[in-house]
């Protein structure tokens, strides 16, 4: 990929520069016609640069012309760079020219006809470049496969193809090697085929620009055998996303039509090889895409270590990603925005700046919000000029300047000194996000106003932010100053301490988001019924909020009566409430010919513990979490509580849609309403959690089974008086049961046909069980992960038969299971903990075992080691928390071992055969070795030197009275 650079770095520039020639210049009079034919020649050179990246070979003379074409790029760009900041300061002239007239020292009629010279000269060297390309080096000039993808890459913040300016970043150094060690550990990914690491900011933070620097480390070019760059923005489409994997790969075949053929190429080029993936500007949240995508890159390569790095704005992308780790990039400090800044204002070369300059460069700096974005611009926006210029920077003010700025996602409102809100009130090409935060310092309405935000047409996401606790009697004002434009389409209003909200949210037509958070002084939501495409609603920490009346629905307020007659809430499909400690009453909509929440499918209500009442209406309702405050004294937790009252409510006879239901420490909950499960015949996913008085599912011991059929997942923990579960609720299409329940004393017969499908099976903590029907039954044939923890009663019956799909394993504190009949051909992962001995006999069942851990062993010794031996196929060793143990069985048949742990074993003397330095190593696979916290009276050193492949060693904590030196002596191992 390395080879790539150049053509990546040169498009980069090309981006840039193709964006401002197709701006208009007032002071470009004498050389229109010059700047469209300079967009045009770049097109040109774009498509060209297309035949570049696709060409597999690439000779001295094309390396030659692109080296040029970036040599002419960086010029039109300064170029441009100094076109659009002198018409700047002619705007600026015109307004304030009274205080800063002697700020300007150019003749404009001079001044064009010098840009006019320059943009000829480079006219005519891309001419030639254009000819060249042509002529002798024989590049053919390329379209776009997808016009749209173009227009969303040019319209971005940030290019997503390489600039050597951003090789080196500045402020995220500790955050970028702590994700090339996270990518680069052999640990990584061995758990899961195809982890997630999620960088996730708002815009302007340099999302894409660290994944930049982490995509050229020399640590990741070493561990990975393939990288891949797709920018994704929107739409999340999966076959563009696997052609542009392949495009990256093999471009010769990307013009594949059908997903499956893009597969069976990809699988070619990606066989057996370790590959990084970066996917860069995500903003899908629908989990099945990701889903889609993820399955066929599975299905591509199954080989481990392979990773995914996402970019993103949005937390939610990240955890429907199921991202982990997630890096939240945080705003840079002034210092740091200051490196930024001089980087781009002062060029390499030139004269160092003085003292004064340096001074009024770091006020500059403290404006930038800790947004490198815009310490960049404004770096550009620097260059050349002089300490006067920069002064009137800071005296006029950076944003007012800015009239043509597309992004500026956060701005901090300052008390005294620094910018104030009207400096927004120029700036109406504002794309995207604006974040306005400190608006505490906002003194009235009149000042808010100034702000213009009712102008900001191209604004689709309008965040306001005050200080939490702030005190202030203005805030209802400011906010109704602050009326955004009517094509808005997210709002979010963060820590208002006004006790209404303003009036132009009845304007609000085209509104899809709205959240509301930390509001504490208001007790009524905003009139929100009415709005035609608002699809979500998002209300949290709103202290004194009391009641949901009337108002929220918002009868009569519509501008269309019959709309309102015919549906309140028209769109809204997600409704989330969420600590609402004093809300009591959640009314009904007022008696109306009118449907209300036809669309709402999701509904969420946490912490809201003196709610009463609900609605009992949900036409479409799929999915309802309930969650109390589990975390609360034990004196509260023993009150009386009509919460189970609301919960009653909204599960009346009318709900028949529901799919999923996730219930959660509601203290008040004893049972589920009547009918309940009978009425929604098409519930998936059932969920009591915490909830210590439910003491029976459903009122029906029995007979409900049919109802039941569609349920997949069901999970029921520490719900301590809950003594059984009624008959029937075990269906055929359950795939996941989990069960943690102290007081549980039987699992229920299965019904109409056995658990075929079921594929977890989790049981802890169930003291009381001493059987599991559904095994002795029938057998799981589709179970894949059997978890038993802490059942001392329970009792397994042997046979191969019960347990023909198992892959994973785990048995903890079970006494009574014998967990070496329960294996099967197809095991791959095994976990069991204080067992006394390994068993002298096997079941043939231990032939696809490729991970096997050892805990909690109570003995010195782990009796009948042989077995041990027998594990040829096992390539992890994990063995933890034996305590007492003193010898470990040998190693020296374990051949396929790859990987091998032993910590906590506080009394281990002597390493077993095979690792010992005094034996012959037969671990001749073993790559990554973790041992640590063990004896200080260790008799011997592992035999790291005759083990050939070992790569990676990790000192846990080692307690070892000899020189750790000696261990780390072979060159390879880190």
């Amino acid at each position: 990929m390395a080879d790539f650079l150049l053509t990546f770095a040169a498009e980069g520039i090309l981006s840039k520069v193709t964006s401002l020639a197709a701006q208009e210049f007032s002071l470009a009079l004498d050389f229109k016609g010059d700047l469209v034919q300079l967009r045009e020649s770049f097109l040109k050179i774009q498509a060209l640069l297309r035949d570049v990246d696709h060409s597999q070979v690439r000779g001295e003379a094309v390396e030659m012309w692109v080296k040029n074409l970036e040599d002419i790029a960086h010029e039109a760009d300064d170029v441009l760079d100094e076109i659009a900041y002198e018409d700047l300061r002619h705007k600026i002239e015109v307004q304030k020219r009274k205080k800063v007239q002697n700020f300007f020292s150019h003749n404009p009629a001079v001044f064009r006809l010098k840009m006019a010279h320059k943009i000829k000269k480079i006219n005519t060297c891309l001419v030639k470049l254009n000819n060249e390309a042509a002529g002798p080096i024989g590049l053919v000039a390329r379209t776009l496969a997808d016009n749209a993808t173009s227009n969303q890459v040019l319209d971005r913040e940030t290019f997503s193809g390489f600039d050597p300016d951003e090789k080196c970043i500045i402020g995220r150094d500790e955050v970028l090697s702590d994700i090339v060690k996270t990518l680069t550990k052999s640990s990584y990914g061995e758990d899961n085929c195809l982890p997630v690491l999620a960088i996730v900011g708002m815009a302007g933070l340099g999302k894409t620009t660290l994944a930049k620097s982490i995509y050229h480390r020399s640590e990741i070019d070493a561990h990975f055998n393939e990288k891949i760059w797709v920018c994704v923005s929107t739409p999340f489409e999966v076959k563009k996303i696997l052609r542009g994997i392949l495009e990256s790969l093999k471009p010769e075949k990307a013009a594949a039509q059908s997903k499956d053929a893009i597969c069976k190429f990809l699988r070619e080029e990606l066989k057996e090889k370790r590959y990084l993936l970066v996917l860069d500007d995500v903003w899908n949240e629908d989990p099945e895409k990701w889903r889609e995508l993820r399955s066929c890159l599975s299905t591509v390569n199954d080989t481990r270590g392979s990773s995914i790095i996402v970019t993103t704005r949005s937390g939610e992308v990240a955890k429907v990603m199921e991202a982990l780790p997630r890096c939240d990039l945080k705003k840079l400090s002034d210092d740091e925005c200051w490196l930024i800044l001089k980087d781009k204002a002062v060029p390499v070369g030139s004269a160092p700046i003085s003292a004064h300059q340096q001074t009024i460069g770091r006020e500059i700096a403290k404006k930038c919000g800790g947004l490198p974005l815009v310490a960049r611009v404004l770096g550009h926006m620097m260059r050349f000029k002089t300490s006067d210029e920069w002064r009137a920077i800071v005296e006029t003010g950076i944003l007012g300047r800015l009239t043509n700025l597309r992004s500026l996602p956060f701005v901090r409102v300052c008390k005294e000194t620094g910018p104030g809100i009207e400096e927004l009130g120029g700036v109406n090409q504002l794309r995207g996000t604006l974040s306005i935060h400190n608006l505490e310092h906002v003194t009235d309405r009149e000042v808010a106003e100034k702000a213009n935000l009712v102008e900001k047409k191209h604004a689709r996401k309008l965040i306001l932010v005050w200080r939490p606790n702030n005190n202030g009697d203005n805030h209802d004002d400011v906010l109704e100053g602050l009326q955004p434009h009517s094509s808005l389409e997210f709002l979010e209003i963060q820590g208002f301490m006004g006790v209404k909200f303003p009036s132009w949210l009845l304007l609000a037509n085209n509104l899809k988001e709205i959240e509301l958070l930390g509001c504490n002084n208001c007790q009524r939501l905003p009139v929100l019924g009415h709005l035609p495409n608002l699809r979500r609603v998002k209300v949290k920490n709103m202290e004194n909020l009391t009641c949901i009346g009337s108002e929220f629905y918002g009868a009569g307020t519509s501008s269309s009566k019959e709309e309102t007659r015919w549906a309140l809430f028209p769109a809204l499909k997600t409704l989330h409430i969420e600590n609402a400690g004093e809300l009591i009453d959640w009314m009904e909509a007022p008696a109306s010919s009118c449907r209300v929440f036809p669309c709402l499918e999701e509904l969420t209500l946490i912490d809201c513990d003196q709610l009463t009442s609900a609605p009992t209406h949900f036409p479409s309702l799929q999915k309802l979490v309930v969650e109390g405050d589990f975390l609360c004294n034990s004196t509260y937790l023993d009150e009386e509580s009509d919460s189970g009252m609301a919960i009653a409510s909204i599960l009346s006879n009318q709900l028949t849609t529901l799919t999923s239901l996730e219930i959660s420490s509601v203290k008040g909950l004893t049972c589920l309403p009547e009918g309940m499960l009978e009425n929604n015949k098409n519930l998936e996913h059932l969920s009591i959690n915490h909830c210590q008085n439910l003491t029976c599912i459903s009122p029906q011991s029995q007979g409900f089974g049919y109802c039941c059929a569609k349920l997949s997942y069901l999970e029921i923990w520490d719900c301590e008086n809950l003594r059984y579960l009624p008959d029937g609720l075990l269906s055929p299409s359950l795939k996941k049961l989990s069960l943690h329940c102290e007081g549980l004393e039987y699992i229920p017969d299965i019904t109409h046909g056995g658990l075929t499908s079921l594929e977890t099976l989790t049981i802890s903590y169930c003291s009381k069980i001493t059987s599991i029907s559904p095994i002795s039954q029938g057998g799981l044939p589709s179970l894949r992960e059997l978890e038993i923890d802490s059942c001392p009663e329970l009792f397994l019956p042997s046979g191969l038969e019960s347990f023909p799909s198992l892959e994973k394993l785990t048995i903890e504190n079970c006494p009574r299971v014998v967990w070496s009949s329960l294996s099967t051909s197809s095991l791959q992962e095994l976990c069991v903990s204080n067992l006394e001995s390994l068993p002298t006999t096997l079941h043939g069942g231990f032939a696809s075992l490729r991970q096997f851990t050892i805990q909690g062993c109570k003995s010195p010794q782990i009796e009948n080691s042989a077995f041990l031996q027998t594990l040829v196929s096992v390539q992890q060793l994990n063995i933890r928390f034996c305590e007492n143990l003193e010898t470990l069985p040998s190693l020296d048949k374990l051949t396929s071992l790859r990987s091998l742990a032993i910590c906590d074993c506080y009394s281990l003397k002597c390493l077993p055969n095979g690792l010992a330095a005094s034996s012959v190593c037969s671990l001749t696979r073993l790559k990554t070795l973790t041992i640590g916290r063990l004896c200080m009276k260790l008799e011997s050193f592992p035999a790291f030197q005759a083990i050939p492949q070992l790569k990676r060693v990790t000192n846990n904590f080692l307690s070892w009275s000899g020189d750790y030196a000696r261990m780390v002596g072979k060159p390879c191992i880190s």
